[in-house]
This record gives structure tokens, C-alpha cells and sequence, in this order.
């Protein structure tokens, strides 16, 4: 199990690389998107090769979100409005999957980021958060921890560095074929939005969600199209609609489980035509474009896969490229730093120590 998590969180891991390099001033949303779904599937066919009966594919489209939008942004066709400009804020989301073992991630990155140019200080300010905030929640999670200390842990972050956590943003269990299990963390808790309490345990995987923002956190849906759905293997209706039926058998057959983009559908009319009466039964779940309320606000979005292991708290995706991220913004200095709880977190290990069995006395009496 523990060798699918690796594997499909390297094959995650090597297509972020790639996206990053792609994300350069005058490219399009959309190839960027396509390029990065393809490349996943490239590098699937080349691992467990010989089980043919395996599944295995893309766990969450490739999503390239840019500036105020904060999430799910996977257009069906190009559009000239959405290219990439420099000074571009550019949020990649995407999964994959290994025998329904997943392993997601998301990283955001400046497009065309020359360190030896001025940055704007908020923006400094909100990446610098964003790292305390991955870190100590990779300390924090271990057996034992409740989820309602990774969220104080998040607002601890906002309100040392003076930024806001994003709201609706959660962070799930994730099991065999499940992405969004039932044991949920909250980044930002409020009077509407609220989940139950849980202790982390040995075994488990998790898909941790940070979005932070200079705005009030606040969000609204966009006008784009949206393009991301989850089939809801519960339910069950009887379409009236031949497209509607049509887009639910190819659901079942290919997706059953995890969510796709209607770009993946063989005919993406018909699947276009067919998704309204589909979500009007709730036989898929939409995955709508987000977009933050306040104009001109900053937004990062950052996400990894982690599993609790006997030895440790094993962070599996992402970990190679914001490292690099960290060194590219060495020379801006962030004026706020965190606290003394939030440094007492850092300073905790991922590792825990074995324990030794006790060696049985012989009987010497006979």
C-alpha cells in the first residue's frame, strides 16, 4: 500500500515540476491543463505495467487557477482572456491515483518571478505564512491531535502574520477510490461552517488543504463554466435525457469514483448537454470555479498528502518544489515571523521512536 502512496505521489510530484515550468507569460490556461492531465497518464503507463486489470489514472484534474481565482479552474477550450501574464499569481491543483491509493497536491508560484525585482510586501507576507502554516501542520499531525488543533494552529498563523484563512476550505481523509472521506478539517471555522471533532490515527492518509489570502477570506463563485465532477455512488435516479444518460454511463464506466473534467469525456457535447440533469438528481457532485470576494486580494493556495506511519508523519507530495519556492524568496525579508506557540510546533519532530519490546527473562530456577 505504502509503495502505490509513493509511487503515485512521485508521479504527482515530477507533473508538478513540469507545470511550473510551463507556467510562463503568454501560455494558455487550457494547454497547460490538458498538458498536465497527459503527462500524468504518460507516466502511469510505465509503472505496474504487467497488472492490466490495475486502475490507476488521474485522481483530480489538473487545475490552473490564476490571481483572485482560488481554486478549480479547468477550462473545456481556449479562451484568450486566459492567458498568463508576468506577475501572474498561478495556483496548480491536481491528483493521482494508484489502485485508489491518491495522492494530491497544490503549489502556487509567480509567473516570470525575478528575485532581483521589488515585491509587492503583502505578497512577501502571504507566502511567508503559507510556509509556517504547511510546516507546522506537518508537525502537528500525528496520532492523537485533534483536528480542532490543526485549525486553531491555521488561525494562530493568520493572526501572527495579519492574513486570512480561507473559508470553506477542508482538508479530508482520503481511503481506497475515496478522496473526501468523512473525517474532515476545517481551515477557517465559523457559526455556518462547522465539522465534527476527530483524533488523527496510525494508518491514515490525508490530503491537507491551505488557502490563505490578504483579503477578509471571504469567497464567491465565478462565471466560468464549471468542469470538475464527483459521481455520487449512493445515489441513483433514471435519467430522462439521452445525453444525460449517455454522459452517467461514461462516468460509471471510467470515473465511478473520483472526480473528472467533461474534458475527459469521449464526446464533450453530449457531456456538456447531459451534466444539468445529472446535478439536478444528484448523481454528480460539481466542484463550482471559486473566486475571492475582495477586489485585489492576494490568494495562495498550497496542498500535500501526508500519511501517519508507525516511525512518522510521512509528507509525500510537494516537498521538492516548495523548497525551491523557499530559496527563490530568500532575499525578501518578511517583517512578521511567528510566535512562540507557533515555534514550539515547528520545532517538533516528524519522526517517532520505535518502541523496544521487552526482552523476556530466562528461568534460571530449574
Amino acid at each position: 500500500m505504502f509503495t502505490k502512496y509513493q509511487t503515485a505521489a512521485g508521479i504527482a510530484n515530477k507533473t508538478l515540476k513540469g507545470l511550473i515550468l510551463n507556467c510562463k507569460a503568454g501560455k494558455n490556461v487550457f494547454d497547460i491543463c490538458v498538458w498536465g492531465d497527459m503527462v500524468i497518464k504518460k507516466q502511469l503507463e510505465k509503472v505496474y505495467s504487467k497488472d492490466k486489470k490495475m486502475k490507476k489514472g488521474v485522481a483530480f484534474p489538473t487545475c490552473i487557477s490564476v490571481n483572485e481565482c482560488v481554486c478549480h479552474s479547468c477550462p473545456l477550450e481556449k479562451d484568450e482572456k486566459m492567458v498568463l501574464k508576468d506577475g501572474d499569481i498561478v495556483k496548480i491543483d491536481l491528483g493521482v491515483h494508484i489502485d485508489g491509493y491518491i495522492a494530491v497536491l497544490a503549489h502556487t508560484l509567480i509567473v516570470s518571478f525575478d528575485a532581483t525585482q521589488p515585491l509587492d510586501d503583502n505578497i512577501v507576507t502571504l507566502f511567508s505564512a503559507a510556509q509556517v502554516a504547511v510546516d507546522a501542520a506537518h508537525k502537528l499531525i500525528r496520532p492523537g491531535t485533534k483536528n480542532s488543533e490543526l485549525t486553531a494552529m491555521f488561525d494562530n498563523v493568520a493572526k501572527s502574520y495579519g492574513v486570512s484563512c480561507v473559508e470553506a476550505c477542508l482538508s479530508h481523509q482520503m481511503k481506497r477510490f475515496v478522496i473526501d472521506g468523512n473525517k474532515t478539517s476545517i481551515l477557517k471555522e465559523s457559526h455556518d461552517q462547522q465539522v465534527a471533532d476527530f483524533e488523527f490515527e496510525l494508518g491514515e492518509a490525508y490530503g491537507i488543504d491551505i488557502c490563505l489570502t490578504t483579503g477578509d477570506g471571504k469567497t464567491k463563485q465565478g462565471e466560468e463554466r464549471t468542469t470538475v465532477y464527483k459521481r455520487i455512488p449512493d445515489v441513483q435516479y433514471r435519467l430522462k435525457r439521452k445525453t444525460s444518460r449517455f454522459l452517467l454511463n461514461e462516468v460509471q464506466k471510467n470515473f465511478p469514483a473520483l472526480p473528472f473534467t467533461l474534458r475527459a469525456i469521449s464526446d464533450s457535447k453530449q457531456a456538456k448537454a447531459g451534466v444539468i440533469e445529472c446535478v439536478k438528481h444528484d448523481l454528480i457532485q460539481p466542484f463550482p470555479v471559486i473566486y475571492m470576494k475582495s477586489e485585489g486580494a492576494f490568494v495562495v493556495h498550497f496542498k500535500f498528502t501526508v500519511l501517519l506511519r508507525k516511525t512518522s508523519t510521512a509528507r509525500m507530495t510537494g516537498t521538492d518544489a516548495e523548497t525551491a519556492l523557499y530559496k527563490s524568496f530568500g532575499d525578501f525579508k518578511c517583517e512578521k515571523e511567528p510566535n512562540d506557540e507557533l515555534k514550539k510546533v515547528l520545532a517538533l519532530s516528524t519522526k517517532r521512536k520505535k518502541r523496544r519490546k521487552k526482552k523476556k527473562k530466562k528461568n534460571t530456577s530449574a
